[in-house]
């Protein structure tokens, strides 16, 4: 059985922790909550067990599809994202989000179900 390395444990956890702080941004939005909830719950248990990298799979592109659902129509630009105007939960703000999500999701859990 092959150990994963410290790096994958350490980004998995701030991610965690990160998509944890996200959901409390959002205590009040049901949509949002159904979508940030299973990102958290998933990415912490990530590094402890193996079979979680293929419902990571599936929530990973199940964040996708409803992302592109809920953000249709935000006009994205970069400098939104690091502006210090629009509040934590502005939409562009919301698409890193969710583009982090999936992504970390997709390919963190195909790393994971690769290794023992």
């Amino acid at each position: 059985m092959t150990e994963l390395p410290w790096w994958y444990g350490t980004i998995a956890n701030v991610l965690a922790i990160g998509f944890s702080v996200w959901v409390g941004i959002h205590y009040r939005s049901p949509e949002w909550l159904a979508l940030y909830i299973p990102v958290a719950l998933v990415t912490a248990a990530l590094p402890a067990h193996r079979k979680v990298g293929l419902v990571g799979i599936a929530v990973g592109i199940a964040v996708a599809a409803v992302g592109f659902y809920l953000m249709r129509g935000v006009d994205f630009e970069l400098g939104k994202v690091v502006s210090a105007t629009g509040g934590p939960a502005s939409p562009a703000r919301e698409v890193a989000a969710i583009a982090l999500a999936a992504a970390w999701l997709v390919i963190g859990s195909a790393y994971r179900t690769r290794r023992a």
